[in-house]
């Protein structure tokens, strides 16, 4: 029904700036007025705000690298544990380290962000790249460590 009532005054404001040409600019301003008022109160209310996941209710498993020498893609399965929020986001954060007997050297970090959709008590399949650029030459071996920084959400 609003949206009836509203176009039938859109015409008649139309109606009134074809009949009356005094009328055309002031009725171009209230149509102006009023789309942009429409539009801001759509996208203030139409988009729900995400919500927070801790990560503890997130699982990575069955974790792969595929390194090929101008990129390292990060492969495997996510769960989403949370009771009723759809996982929409992650942002993971990946190091590479360099170790030797003497301990662990930091060489890559980098931080990433994920777009899923994985609905509550689901699991989905996940790729994404990695992009950890200038490695230096290793001292030790080659190590990798993954974290979850944070997850959001929607119902």
């Amino acid at each position: 029904m609003p949206i009836i009532l509203g176009l039938a005054a859109v015409f008649a404001l139309g109606y009134m700036a074809v009949s009356y040409p005094k009328t055309r600019r002031p009725v171009a301003a209230l149509l102006g007025v009023v789309f942009i008022g429409l539009t801001v109160q759509y996208q203030l209310n139409d988009q729900p705000s995400p919500a927070a996941i801790g990560v503890e209710d997130i699982t990575l498993s069955g974790l792969t690298y595929d390194v090929d020498p101008r990129l390292t893609t990060l492969s495997g399965r996510i769960t989403n544990n949370h009771p009723e929020l759809t996982l929409t986001r992650l942002s993971l954060r990946a190091r590479t380290l360099d170790c030797t007997n003497d301990g662990c050297t930091v060489i890559g970090d980098t931080e990433m962000q994920m777009s899923l959709d994985v609905p509550a008590g689901q699991a989905r399949a996940f790729s994404t790249p990695l992009r950890i650029p200038a490695l230096p030459e290793l001292n030790g071996t080659f190590e990798r460590e993954l974290e979850m920084v944070s997850a959001t959400g929607r119902q």
